[in-house]
């Protein structure tokens, strides 16, 4: 279940916050799929990573998912994203778990990002499936990762199934059969896929005991109730007040008050998708908040000042700054 613990907010009003663990398999709640900083002329803008962990941790927020689709992970070079991991473990230190994304096109690039992960104490790392030359079964991405795991082998090992984007078409389940049979760190996946029958079967794969983190933020309420205990997105860096009142709706029955509080989620991501997206919208709302991430990096683009002003109203309009 869900491990809460009621603290203050900085507003003084009560929200059930998640205890962090600071260990992946243990980690529970909300973990950010963090947006990485930029300047104005696209370079990353290591600074404002601090105040960054702080914002999320006061946000009750458990974990942070670094270099990962939120993130633009993939624009990025090898450097980049090391710098990247090195400044927010250092940032995250003892106070949120750090799963790092290492997928690339190049195993040796995936090999080299997982060592470094390991040396630099992250708690995790993660492996999506290569887009362009895509695993054609589900023994050949564990061929990839057991690849990755063998050049770090003492870190948890999570894989990063997002069909949507990867669009791999091999079965999860049989991915599950022979990665715990092939490969001895492999700890569970982020699993980003609105399939929430097929996320239930997972959960419960063999004894239960794979950690299944739930990546459809629209959905949380009912990953919830098909055994989901542990959520990584985007939207927990805007807005994590709205999700942890969901999850305690839920664990006290009060359930039209959940899927009300759920359809208020879902009504902000429209919002932002309408003005662009979660990652273009969602990095000018996280600027607005107080976090500069700055623009995305090219070919993406950020909304335009009026788009940006019109969204802000919007987003008034429906109440929301009163779950920030």
């Amino acid at each position: 279940m869900w491990l809460c613990v009621w603290m203050c907010a900085c507003d003084c009003a009560c929200v059930p916050v998640i205890q962090s663990t600071i260990s992946a398999k243990t980690t529970r709640g909300l973990v950010a799929a963090t947006y990485t900083p930029l300047s104005p002329s696209g370079d990353i803008n290591l600074d404002v990573i601090d105040q960054y962990a702080d914002f999320l941790v006061q946000g009750g927020v458990t974990g942070v998912f670094v270099n990962g689709t939120t993130g633009e992970g993939v624009k990025f070079s090898v450097d980049e994203r090391k710098d990247l991991v090195e400044k927010w473990i250092e940032a995250a230190r003892g106070k949120l778990s750090v799963f790092v994304h290492v997928g690339a096109e190049s195993i040796k690039d995936a090999q080299e990002m997982a060592i470094h992960a390991h040396e630099n104490h992250a708690d995790a790392i993660a492996v999506i499936a290569p887009t362009m030359f895509k695993p054609k079964t589900a023994d050949h991405m564990v061929d990839y990762c057991s690849a990755v795991a063998l050049a770090a082998p003492s870190i948890p090992l999570y894989f990063y199934h997002i069909p949507p984007l990867a669009e791999t078409k091999f079965s999860i389940e049989d991915f599950l059969d022979s990665a715990v049979r092939r490969i001895p760190s492999f700890a569970g996946v982020k699993y980003s896929d609105c399939d929430l029958a097929q996320f239930g079967a997972c959960r419960f794969h063999g004894n239960g005991d794979l950690h299944m983190m739930y990546g459809c933020d629209q959905q949380l309420l009912a990953a919830l109730a098909m055994g989901a205990n542990t959520f990584v997105g985007s939207t927990y860096n805007l807005y994590p007040k709205l999700y942890h009142a969901i999850a305690s709706a839920f664990e006290k029955g009060q359930h039209e008050e959940a899927r009300r509080l759920q359809l208020i989620s879902w009504q902000v991501v429209r919002v932002l998708l309408r003005f662009g997206g979660v990652i273009p919208a969602g990095r000018c709302l996280l600027d607005h908040l107080g976090i500069t991430v700055g623009p995305p990096r090219v070919p993406d683009r950020a909304p335009d000042n009026a788009s940006v002003k019109m969204m802000l109203q919007e987003l008034q309009d429906m109440d929301f700054f009163s779950w920030v």
